[in-house]
């Protein structure tokens, strides 16, 4: 077996956090994902709105009395036609991390390409909901 020349050469593979829980102990999440908010069609239609004169997901939040998660879980819901959990960390085994300049050129050319959120999610190591987040805040879909 050949020794790789330099650290470019080597894969270091981490499993997700889920893997490293032990069954029954305390840091194990009591529930795989937090139920969405229900919205009307009114509250529909005013976040569609505010979100089209170009207000980010937190003042949108603000404006509508509604928290910032349950504004961006419903954009990626209509905007991106987001299905199942969003919240399912199970693969994303760079929760928490920034993201790097390759990540967003990566996101922006998948997104691009027509790749669901889901696959977007996995391909970076992401929670749907977080590589959702980024692209939100990068300006994407478009308005």
């Amino acid at each position: 077996m050949a020794v790789p020349q330099d650290a470019r050469d080597m894969v270091i593979c981490v499993p997700p956090r889920h893997w490293l829980i032990q069954p029954g102990d305390p840091a194990a999440p009591a529930d795989p994902g937090v139920p969405d908010r229900v919205w009307n069609e009114n509250e529909t239609q005013q976040l569609l709105e505010l979100f089209r004169e170009g207000q980010s997901p937190s003042e949108i939040g603000e404006a509508l009395s509604v928290a910032e998660r349950d504004v961006v879980v419903r954009l990626l819901r209509i905007l991106m036609n987001a299905q199942g959990s969003l919240d399912d960390e199970s693969l994303a085994f760079r929760s928490g991390e920034a993201y790097s300049r390759d990540d967003q050129i990566r996101l922006r050319a998948m997104y691009a390409d027509g790749c669901s959120l889901m696959e977007i999610s996995q391909a970076l190591g992401r929670s749907p909901l977080g590589a959702g987040w980024k692209l939100l805040s990068m300006g994407l879909p478009a308005r």
